[in-house]
């Protein structure tokens, strides 16, 4: 329906009235009104088409879950077949007749007979004898040991007992030197010695003390004989050991050596006793070892006893 619109004209003209040149008709009036409306409509659907549209929501696909294959023994077993067929050995199907089916009009065609087993002919079992036995020599049974008399068992002999270990006072030392008894000898000694300790310098006596005997009754075996020994005694006016006893010469051993000295700290002087001089007297004093010991040494050189 094309609307109408109402037109007013001005005084002495209207429609049939042509006013002029210009005058128009009023169907052309009423058809430029609709060609307008149309325009405008089909701007707006134009206007409407090109706005964006929101995006329509697509739904989320949903998860395929795959089950374990399982088995099914419905599945894979073959349906029953009412007719069961036996297939005989070498019997082929006919053709055109399915492997498992026979033909409702097949004549059955029997088994065939089984074969006779032949009897086979048993080879005789071979028979290896063996070689003839050699005969041996009967050994002579062995006369029984004679039992021995008791005269005749040793004894078993006792293990060694092991050596007595040497201390090492009794290894000789190799310092002995050769004593003399000269008065010349004993004087030049005096004079090198130093008395400068003493309050009253002590007076030589070129007089020689009893010789001191030191006992060795020791278990080890002495490598060398001891050697002849010598000490310095001082003693006062009365007899007395001025101070203790001084080695001058060695024993060869320091174990004997050092007895020399116990004994003679030990011993007593009242017969060298010099009351009429206020000086001490020094003397020398010659020791010599009397060996006690094992005899049964090794035969070294220097091993006998003195």
């Amino acid at each position: 329906m094309v609307p109408f619109f109402h037109h007013s004209y001005p005084a002495g003209t209207g429609p049939g009235r042509s006013s002029g040149p210009t005058s128009l008709s009023p169907n052309l009036w009423r058809w430029s009104g609709g060609g307008i409306l149309l325009g405008v409509s089909i701007l707006l659907h134009g206007l409407m088409l090109a706005l964006p549209t929101a995006p329509t929501p697509v739904p989320p696909a949903e998860p395929v879950i795959l089950e374990p294959f399982s088995h099914s023994p419905e599945a894979s077993s073959p349906p029953e077949d009412p007719i069961q067929v036996v297939r005989l050995p070498g019997q082929s199907s006919p053709a055109g007749t399915p492997s498992g089916r026979s033909s409702p009009g097949a004549t059955p065609v029997p088994p065939p007979l089984p074969r006779r087993p032949q009897p086979t002919v048993a080879s005789p079992p071979v028979t290896i004898s063996p070689p003839p036995a050699l005969p041996l020599d009967t050994p002579a049974p062995s006369p029984a040991p004679e039992r021995a008399s008791d005269a005749d068992v040793v004894p078993a002999s006792e293990p060694a007992s092991e050596p007595v270990p040497t201390p090492p006072g009794l290894i000789y030392n190799n310092q002995v030197q050769p004593l003399t008894t000269d008065t010349h000898d004993f004087l030049t000694w005096y004079n090198d010695q130093d008395w400068n300790g003493f309050d009253l310098v002590p007076l030589p006596n070129t007089k020689e003390l009893a010789v001191l005997e030191v006992p060795y009754p020791g278990e080890v075996c002495l490598t060398r004989p001891a050697a002849p020994g010598r000490l310095e005694v001082i003693l006062t006016s009365d007899g007395q050991l001025h101070r203790a006893p001084r080695l001058l010469a060695t024993t060869g051993y320091d174990d004997l050596d050092a007895a020399a000295l116990a004994c003679a700290a030990e011993q007593s002087y009242t017969e060298a006793a010099n009351p009429n001089w206020p000086n001490p007297t020094v003397y020398w004093l010659p020791i010599t070892v009397q060996y006690q010991g094992p005899t049964d040494c090794p035969p070294n050189p220097g091993s006998t006893p003195p």
